[in-house]
């Protein structure tokens, strides 16, 4: 068995919860964390991460550290149950999104807002779409 924690800004934690396997998206791919994984440090991507065999979130970053061959710790930047996710309002937002980025000109700060909300929805829309 593999031993999870998670924290995330947003309130999600898990502390000490026992579980079969971690499937998180890295920077570079999807990982697999099984028990007697090697020990490592990576940064999470934007995407779909499955506990054990059911239970699924999207999340939008942060840092993963495995050690021990079973100790997981998951430092996420947000992270979001996909059940309560409504497919309906994420392509709401983003074809708002898509409209302002065709008809208005933004600074920089806003158009790198609306880019990375942009991502966003794109992760949660990838990820309800897979559940």
């Amino acid at each position: 068995m593999l031993k999870l924690d998670l924290v995330s800004p947003g309130g999600q934690t898990i502390t000490g919860r026992e579980i079969s396997s971690l499937i998180i998206p890295s920077a570079k791919g999807e990982l697999t964390i099984l028990p007697g994984h090697i020990d490592m440090i990576s940064t999470i991507g934007k995407g779909t991460m499955t506990i054990g065999e059911t239970e699924k979130y999207v999340i939008y970053g942060g840092i993963l550290e495995v050690s021990k061959g079973s100790d997981i710790v998951v430092a996420a930047d947000k992270i979001k149950k996909i059940s309560d996710l409504d497919i309906s309002v994420i392509n709401n937002e983003l074809k708002e999104i898509e409209d302002k980025l065709l008809s208005e000109v933004l600074s920089d700060v806003d158009f790198s807002s609306a880019n990375s909300r942009y991502e966003d929805l794109q992760a949660e829309l990838g990820a309800v779409r897979q559940a």
